[in-house]
């Protein structure tokens, strides 16, 4: 624990079989005080799904509650099963979340709007004076008229 606002003092520990336990903590806040806990990365998953956390002042509530992220960005992204490659990076998110539901905004200042679900990703190949270029297409199903469309990455 780490009184840098305010102090929370502790009322009760209870320890019970197979290291289960609970404690009971106690303080007080003054305006819009913070209480601050430290805890190991270990102990962060339990942490979360056992912390409760009651204003019985009948006076104020509680806005919010946070802490830091152990991990790089990059870890965090891969726990939550979207790889970001260093290369073509926006094609991947695109392709990871196939069957997601995204709006798209199309041309200068996003004038032209789709909204629908990602069905995938089409690569497109042109000869232009003895150049091939390729182009890469999102494939959306649109939401409100069930067609769909394939939008060109350079829009």
């Amino acid at each position: 624990m780490n009184d840098t606002n305010n102090t929370l003092n502790i009322k009760k520990i209870v320890i019970f079989k197979h290291g289960i336990s609970y404690f009971f903590l106690n303080g007080r806040l003054k305006g819009t005080g913070t209480f601050e806990l430290e805890f190991t990365i270990d102990e962060m998953n339990d942490i979360l799904k056992s912390l409760f956390v009651l204003d019985t002042s009948e006076k104020g509530f509680i806005s919010s509650i946070s802490y830091d992220a152990a991990l790089e960005p990059s870890q965090l992204l891969k726990n939550i099963m979207i790889d970001i490659p260093n290369v073509n990076s926006f094609t991947s998110i695109i392709t990871q979340l196939k069957g997601a539901r995204i709006k798209v905004k199309i041309g200068v200042g996003g004038s032209d709007e789709k909204i629908g679900i990602i069905m995938g990703i089409e690569e497109t190949e042109q000869i232009q004076n003895d150049i091939k270029i390729t182009d890469k297409l999102l494939v959306l199903l649109l939401e409100d008229t069930a067609k769909i469309v394939k939008i060109p990455f350079s829009e």
